[in-house]
Protein backbone atom coordinates (compact mmCIF):
# COMPACT_ATOMS: atom_id res chain seq x y z
CA UNK A 1 0.00 0.00 0.00
CA UNK A 2 1.33 3.66 -0.51
CA UNK A 3 0.84 4.67 2.77
CA UNK A 4 3.56 2.23 4.11
CA UNK A 5 6.19 3.50 1.77
CA UNK A 6 8.78 5.77 3.91
CA UNK A 7 8.45 9.55 2.98
CA UNK A 8 10.73 12.47 3.44
CA UNK A 9 9.36 15.02 5.66
CA UNK A 10 9.30 18.11 4.75
CA UNK A 11 11.06 19.54 7.49
CA UNK A 12 14.10 17.31 6.73
CA UNK A 13 14.29 19.77 3.26
CA UNK A 14 16.29 22.49 4.55
CA UNK A 15 18.50 20.32 6.45
CA UNK A 16 19.18 18.66 3.13
CA UNK A 17 19.46 21.40 1.12
CA UNK A 18 22.11 23.10 3.57
CA UNK A 19 24.37 20.23 4.30
CA UNK A 20 24.88 19.88 0.01
CA UNK A 21 25.36 23.81 0.10
CA UNK A 22 28.07 23.03 2.96
CA UNK A 23 29.33 20.07 0.86
CA UNK A 24 29.64 22.13 -2.33
CA UNK A 25 31.30 25.19 -0.53
CA UNK A 26 34.07 22.78 0.91
CA UNK A 27 34.40 21.62 -2.23
CA UNK A 28 34.78 24.89 -4.09
CA UNK A 29 37.13 26.15 -1.04
CA UNK A 30 39.42 23.36 -2.19
CA UNK A 31 39.58 24.50 -5.61
CA UNK A 32 42.77 26.68 -7.43
CA UNK A 33 42.43 29.84 -8.87
CA UNK A 34 43.52 28.84 -12.32
CA UNK A 35 44.85 32.60 -13.00
CA UNK A 36 46.14 33.54 -9.40
CA UNK A 37 47.26 29.88 -7.46
CA UNK A 38 45.23 28.36 -4.51
CA UNK A 39 42.89 30.52 -2.71
CA UNK A 40 43.12 28.12 0.39
CA UNK A 41 46.65 27.78 2.38
CA UNK A 42 46.87 26.31 5.73
CA UNK A 43 48.09 27.68 8.82
CA UNK A 44 49.25 25.82 11.81
CA UNK A 45 47.60 26.15 14.99
CA UNK A 46 48.48 24.38 18.41
CA UNK A 47 45.50 23.83 20.81
CA UNK A 48 44.95 24.29 24.12
CA UNK A 49 46.69 21.28 25.77
CA UNK A 50 45.09 18.48 26.75
CA UNK A 51 44.48 17.42 30.34
CA UNK A 52 47.61 15.29 31.20
CA UNK A 53 49.97 16.63 28.59
CA UNK A 54 52.29 19.63 28.42
CA UNK A 55 52.95 20.18 24.84
CA UNK A 56 49.89 20.66 23.09
CA UNK A 57 49.20 18.38 19.41
CA UNK A 58 49.42 20.59 16.06
CA UNK A 59 46.42 20.76 14.16
CA UNK A 60 45.83 22.16 10.60
CA UNK A 61 43.05 25.23 9.63
CA UNK A 62 42.80 26.23 6.61
CA UNK A 63 42.82 30.00 5.88
CA UNK A 64 40.74 31.65 3.34
CA UNK A 65 43.07 33.78 1.26
CA UNK A 66 41.20 37.36 0.40
CA UNK A 67 43.27 38.06 -2.50
CA UNK A 68 42.38 35.12 -4.36
CA UNK A 69 39.31 33.74 -3.31
CA UNK A 70 36.21 33.77 -5.32
CA UNK A 71 32.80 34.85 -4.02
CA UNK A 72 31.89 31.36 -3.11
CA UNK A 73 34.81 31.26 -0.45
CA UNK A 74 34.34 34.33 0.54
CA UNK A 75 30.99 33.52 1.54
CA UNK A 76 32.25 31.13 4.07
CA UNK A 77 33.55 33.61 6.29
CA UNK A 78 31.95 35.24 9.57
CA UNK A 79 29.36 37.89 8.77
CA UNK A 80 30.14 38.13 4.80
CA UNK A 81 27.05 37.22 2.58
CA UNK A 82 27.24 37.29 -1.18
CA UNK A 83 26.61 41.19 -1.10
CA UNK A 84 29.83 41.81 0.61
CA UNK A 85 31.83 38.64 -1.04
CA UNK A 86 30.94 40.88 -4.19
CA UNK A 87 31.65 44.30 -2.87
CA UNK A 88 35.32 42.99 -1.72
CA UNK A 89 35.99 41.07 -5.03
CA UNK A 90 35.02 44.47 -6.67
CA UNK A 91 37.29 46.38 -4.74
CA UNK A 92 39.98 43.67 -4.90
CA UNK A 93 39.66 44.41 -8.57
CA UNK A 94 39.52 48.08 -8.72
CA UNK A 95 41.95 48.87 -5.18
CA UNK A 96 44.29 46.41 -5.77
CA UNK A 97 45.31 43.41 -3.20
CA UNK A 98 44.72 43.76 0.08
CA UNK A 99 48.42 43.98 2.24
CA UNK A 100 46.08 42.60 5.11
CA UNK A 101 43.26 41.62 6.78
CA UNK A 102 42.51 45.02 8.47
CA UNK A 103 42.72 46.51 4.77
CA UNK A 104 39.24 44.93 4.43
CA UNK A 105 37.66 47.84 6.31
CA UNK A 106 37.93 50.03 2.89
CA UNK A 107 34.88 47.78 1.69
CA UNK A 108 31.66 49.57 2.57
CA UNK A 109 29.73 47.55 5.17
CA UNK A 110 32.76 46.10 6.55
CA UNK A 111 33.77 47.51 9.68
CA UNK A 112 35.87 46.45 12.55
CA UNK A 113 33.82 44.08 14.23
CA UNK A 114 33.47 42.07 11.20
CA UNK A 115 37.28 42.63 10.46
CA UNK A 116 37.87 41.03 13.91
CA UNK A 117 35.83 37.89 13.40
CA UNK A 118 37.55 37.48 10.55
CA UNK A 119 41.14 37.22 11.69
CA UNK A 120 40.91 33.78 12.76
CA UNK A 121 39.53 32.57 9.33
CA UNK A 122 41.01 34.69 6.79
CA UNK A 123 44.36 35.80 5.33
CA UNK A 124 45.53 38.22 2.89
CA UNK A 125 48.96 36.44 0.96
CA UNK A 126 51.25 38.69 -0.94
CA UNK A 127 50.00 38.16 -5.28
CA UNK A 128 52.33 37.07 -6.88
CA UNK A 129 53.45 39.44 -10.38
CA UNK A 130 52.06 37.56 -13.13
CA UNK A 131 54.06 36.42 -16.11
CA UNK A 132 52.96 39.45 -18.24
CA UNK A 133 53.75 41.82 -15.21
CA UNK A 134 56.87 40.18 -14.48
CA UNK A 135 57.88 40.67 -18.37
CA UNK A 136 57.95 44.33 -18.07
CA UNK A 137 60.23 44.72 -15.32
Amino acid sequence: MLGDAPTIHRARWPVAITLCLFAIAITAASVQSPSRGPFVSQAYHAPAPTPGTDAPSPSVVQLIDINTAPAEALQLLPRIGPVLAARIIEDRESGGAYPSIEALDRVRGIGPRTVEGLRDMATALPIAPRASERALD
